[in-house]
């Protein structure tokens, strides 16, 4: 295809070029420059599921365990992962049998605005999901291929295998509900919140996309009103296993183009029938958002096709570096590891800040089993919505919309709110890049050998305040021989934390169901000193008179105006600027020391752009570069499935229309 060369105006360029484009697809023409290999090779082998080995079975965390498969997971859906020709603001007006409209629409509607998904419920509908369980008794495929014979709970490798329905394994009309009327609302309402993009009114898929092993068979030939959609599915899965999530179809110039999001029925089950509430809940809510970020495009798999902001196509060097430690463990054994690190250019800022190191070579990345994975260092980052594991706190911090930023593939606004990341703020060099260990580690509710070691429990605030924890060591002799990167106490190299997840590193943590809680846990019933439990609530020593023992007690926090940490007690806010503590109804609380970083907001180096990375054919008008307040405006509407097909055009949608705040410069 040749095009004359002109003087007009940039806007009349693209006009041009969109007609032509146009024109070549009426006629089944694929233009050269959209020649792409419509497949993605096979990805990295899966990284090995992640140890688990030596948990003790009264743990919180056991019992309420998450192991995020999506790593493992992935090579049954990466080679399902369709890299589509072009951008979803040129491809959906390609099919258009009025050309002229949508060419001079293409101009406008371009601009940034918050990202509108698209769900697709169908699959939770009766019969509709050959996977799905809708009677106890049913026998349902689980991957893809000739079965292996029946499935093993405690073996999540042996895949494809035929599973047996249980009563909680069935769609039932009360997870539906719980499915569309709480978990769904709750994660649009956060992506719309903070992601934009690019992109007009309808969104064209152009071939049917299979996506995961659950045989999903998105069909959008015919396009769909909205940016992205997102595949919700309700098959079983192995009881380690809350929720999994994915990307299916990529463009190649801008982003994802649609998803998929799969509950577990067998952890949901209980909450669909006697409601929505404490700290399991939380933990439950939270992986449903952490799969939906994978959705989103956040995955080891999809970082080679992340493009760099600067020059609008992928980035030219790797942005997962590598590097060889060399350790020595306590008792003098020497050892390697490889260590892996998110460095693209917002991710790097923003780990150099939060550790207030300038050494930090990037964000690290889990390294718990043979390869890079598609989490953050649990070690790093302790407390975060993008760490391998549930926990009911779960902070989406700017780290992790950093990350989804420099995708080049979303913009960011309404950043003022952004949870604080505080597990590691301000802790130095030595913190993120060495070892666990009593000098690295020296921080309140971070390493303490002593109460570790204990013969007796020793509680206290947990090390982000998030709850009432304790410092638990536990002898592995004979039951888990730690690894040489797992081994911190020089007393033993077979003692290691209760829980195996930040390499068995020492902190505050909540361990034991029977005394430990979080805060923000509405189920605990307050003792007394005015303790009070909520979403905003964190762990502050207390002491109800002089001379009383001095307890973790949860209390209500914020911050002032001015970035002062301020505590609430029987309803009146004390400040802790300049003072140690304070007394309130005559409860004595001690104001935290400066390593309590709450107040201390991790922000970006520069007001990121409200602006996708821009397709470089064909070419786009100018857009500003600002980063408005965009607040989307939502709206529901479900239309019965059509007689066509499962994933024909008139399938069940819940469409979610977010209102357009944009600014276009000349």
């Amino acid at each position: 295809m040749s095009t004359t060369k002109t003087t007009i105006s940039s806007k009349l360029v693209l006009l041009v070029l969109v007609l032509a484009i146009s024109q070549c697809y009426s006629l089944g023409i694929t233009p050269n420059t959209q020649h792409i290999q419509p497949y993605i090779d096979s990805y990295v082998r899966a990284l090995n599921q992640l140890d688990q080995s030596g948990r003790h079975p009264s743990t919180y965390h056991e019992h309420n365990g998450h192991k995020c498969t999506h790593d493992s997971h992935s090579h049954y859906h990466e080679s399902n992962i369709n890299i589509l020709p072009g951008s979803k603001s040129v491809a959906a007006n390609l099919k258009s049998v009025n050309y002229e409209r949508h060419s001079m629409a293409a101009v406008a509607e371009v601009q940034p605005h918050p990202v509108r998904i698209m769900l697709n419920t169908t699959y939770l509908n009766n019969g509709s999901q050959p996977s799905a369980c809708y009677s106890v008794g049913q026998t349902v495929a689980i991957g893809k291929g000739a079965s292996r014979g029946a499935c093993k709970m405690d073996d999540e490798s042996f895949v494809p295998c035929t599973w047996t329905c249980t009563a909680e394994d069935v769609i039932t009309p009360e997870l539906v509900a719980l499915i569309k009327e709480t978990i769904m609302p709750t994660i649009l309402q956060t992506f719309t919140h903070y992601l934009t993009t690019n992109g007009s009114d309808t969104t064209t898929i152009f071939k049917i996309v299979e996506c995961d092993d659950t045989r999903i068979i998105i069909d959008q030939r015919n396009g769909f009103s909205g940016d992205y959609a997102l595949y919700v599915t309700a098959h079983p899965n192995f009881p380690s296993v809350i929720a999994t999530g994915g990307l299916c179809a990529l463009f190649e110039d801008d982003g994802p183009a649609a998803g998929f999001l799969n509950f577990n029925p067998l952890k949901f089950a209980a909450f669909a029938k006697s409601g929505t509430s404490g700290q399991t809940w939380m933990s439950f809510l939270g992986v449903s958002i952490h799969e939906s970020v994978h959705a989103l495009g956040f995955s080891q798999y999809l970082f080679q096709n992340y493009l760099d902001r600067s020059t609008r196509a992928k980035y030219s060097y790797p942005i997962v570096t590598t590097q060889l430690y060399n350790g020595m463990t306590p008792s003098g054994e020497s050892y390697q590891r490889p260590r892996y690190f998110l460095s693209s250019p917002t991710v790097l800022a923003i780990t150099k800040s939060h550790f207030n190191c300038d050494q930090m070579p990037g964000a690290e990345l889990e390294n718990r089993g043979s390869n890079t994975s598609s989490h953050w260092k649990a070690t790093a980052f302790g407390e975060e919505i993008m760490l391998g594991f549930a926990l009911p706190v779960y902070p989406l911090s700017n780290l992790t919309l950093a990350a989804l930023y420099d995708s080049g593939w979303w913009g960011l606004s309404n950043l003022t709110g952004v949870d604080p990341l505080v597990w590691g703020r301000n802790k130095g060099c030595a913190f993120a890049m060495e070892p666990c260990s009593p000098a690295t580690w020296n921080f309140t509710g971070y390493w303490n050998d002593t109460a570790a070691t204990s013969k007796y429990s020793t509680y206290g605030c947990t090390a982000t305040r998030s709850g009432v924890g304790t410092w638990a060591a536990r002898n592995y002799s004979g039951t888990y021989e730690l690894k040489p990167y797992e081994q911190h106490f020089s007393q033993s190299p077979y003692l290691g934390f209760y829980l195996p997840f930040r390499d068995y590193c020492v902190s505050n943590d909540v361990v034991f169901l029977n005394s430990n809680y979080y805060c923000s846990d509405v189920t605990v019933k307050n003792t007394s000193q005015y303790e009070q439990f909520g979403p905003q609530s964190r762990c502050f020593d207390s002491q109800a008179t002089s001379g009383s023992p001095v307890r973790p007690t949860c209390y209500p926090q914020k911050c002032s105006e001015d970035n002062t940490l301020m505590i609430q007690v029987n309803g009146e806010w004390n400040s802790c600027a300049n003072t140690p503590s304070f007394t309130s109804s005559g409860v004595t609380v001690y104001c935290p020391d400066k390593s309590y970083t709450f107040c201390d907001r991790l922000l970006f180096a520069s007001p990121p752009s409200n602006v996708p990375v821009v397709p470089t054919s064909p070419p786009l008008p100018n857009i500003t570069s600002s980063n408005p307040t965009l607040t989307p405006t939502t709206t529901t509407t479900t239309n019965k499935p059509s007689a066509g097909g499962i994933l024909s055009t008139g399938s069940a949608w819940i469409i979610v229309t977010i209102s357009l705040i944009f600014t276009l410069l000349n």
